[in-house]
């Protein structure tokens, strides 16, 4: 691992001031050198400056650099499931939280999907298993973007020489395991080869420990009905799904490139004439979705894909609904990533395809800007720019931009109320082809 990436700071919160000093030992001596701990749940809120009197302590970009909390669920004060929803609350949904009990874990499995939980595990911890599953974490928290922002050479490092080791015979199915993409609190991401063909994907597994939990099942499943549903090109395609070791799994294509969130943190600006064609695909996109009956519900720069020869893919439909199903909520806080969240989504009332159009929108004003149309502290901060302020114009940020996106993305999308926006993917492809391609050229 390079020497910045050992010295993310991790957090320990365990009473027990043995385990907490072995669990520190163990991720010293595989090359973690800024490892703290805390032996309660106040002393937690307190070093992440989350206490509960009412004031915010943090600034995102500074907050003792906590880059993963190791939290006990039970604590004499405060109960772990608690502490993590507030840290997913009032920090960042991105900050990776792992979850340790002394008792039986699959008992804590649905209470720590519900608070926003990254992983499991039980005590007494195997070594080499603790110092996994941090590196995963780490690692994807990096290369997501999210909160930090590192140069090209050391992501290269990380994803040449730092996966986890897979036996080269292991396998799923027809697939031949290649390497690990992600892991969750429910599910485990693969590249993989097919045996036969040599064709490659990308296969998505529920994990065992979650099985005895029927809404966590269910929304999994939920997700390949809706993938396999939809056909179409920008559209992330389902190729096959099975069971092994009772664990249901699909398998997706393999897009060769990279998220746009990747893209827009190593360039910033992105030119006009691939944020022009992001909008028509990722419209075009969403029309079908919603001609469905489905809302997405999490459209943002981390969903969507943009290969080396140029395609646009959206996916992740994780929490997608069909319209007019009963409102599925997910770790603790309404469904969606806030700073692309509608008012609605915010505000517990229905959320319909006009939710998307507000996250399409929020979508493009950071695809263009290189920023989010609104920034803030935390999750509560942000819902009341949402709610009441107006974004910026994009002209402000570029000058040379075409007054159609201030006009499409601010007034057309960005309306507080669902009625005011544009109210349908077909309206916003006919706004996007009256704006002349000569003008995005850059």
């Amino acid at each position: 691992m390079s020497n910045e990436f050992n010295k993310k700071c991790i957090l320990i919160v365990e009473d027990d001031k043995a385990n907490a000093a072995v669990l520190r030992s163990i991720l010293t001596k595989s090359g973690f050198e800024n490892t703290r701990s805390v032996h309660t749940g106040q002393g937690a809120l307190d070093f992440l400056g989350i206490a509960d009197d009412g004031q915010e302590l943090f600034d995102l970009n500074e907050y003792k650099t906590v880059s993963l909390v190791i939290l006990d669920v039970m604590l004499p004060d405060i109960v772990g499931f608690e502490i993590c929803k507030r840290i997913k609350h009032r920090i960042s949904p991105s900050l990776p939280v792992i979850l340790i009990t002394g008792f039986n874990i699959t008992e804590y499995v649905a209470q720590g999907v519900e608070a926003g939980a990254d992983d499991f595990l039980s005590k007494p911890f195997e070594p080499d298993e603790i110092v996994a599953r941090v590196t995963i974490l780490l690692k994807r928290n990096l290369l997501n973007g999210q909160r930090h922002s590192q140069n090209d050479d050391e992501i290269d490092g990380l994803l040449q020489g730092d996966q986890l080791n897979i036996p080269d015979d292991e396998s799923i199915g027809d697939y031949v395991i290649e390497d690990m993409l992600s892991w969750s609190a429910s599910t485990i991401v693969y590249t993989v080869r097919h045996k036969d063909n040599g064709s490659q994907y990308v296969l998505k597994r529920l994990l065992r420990q979650v099985l005895d939990f029927p809404d966590v099942v269910d929304r999994f499943e939920r997700e390949i009905q809706i993938m396999e549903g939809l056909t179409h090109p920008n559209i992330c395609k389902v190729f096959e799904e099975g069971i092994v070791d009772d664990c249901p799994y699909c398998v997706i294509e393999y897009i060769d490139g990279n998220t746009l969130e990747s893209l827009v943190n190593k360039r910033k600006l992105v030119d006009f004439q691939t944020i022009y064609k992001v909008a028509i695909d990722v419209a075009n996109a969403l029309q079908c979705v919603h001609e469905a009956n489905i809302i997405h519900r999490d459209i943002k720069l981390n969903n969507i894909f943009l290969s080396n020869d140029g395609d646009v893919k959206l996916g992740d439909f994780g929490v997608a609904m069909q319209m007019g199903e009963t409102r599925i909520t997910q770790h603790g806080y309404a469904v969606g990533t806030p700073i692309y969240m509608s008012p609605e989504q915010f505000d517990g009332t229905e959320v319909t395809f006009l939710s998307d159009i507000y996250s399409y929108g929020a979508t493009l004003y950071n695809l263009i800007t290189g920023q989010p149309p609104f920034t803030a502290a935390n999750v509560g901060e942000l819902m009341v720019k949402h709610l009441r302020e107006s974004p910026e114009p994009l002209s402000k940020h570029r000058s040379e931009i075409p007054n159609g996106w201030d006009s499409l993305i601010i007034e057309g999308c960005l309306a507080k109320l669902p009625e005011d926006r544009v109210q349908s993917m077909a309206e916003i492809l006919t706004i996007l082809d009256k704006i002349p391609l000569k003008e995005h050229s850059g």
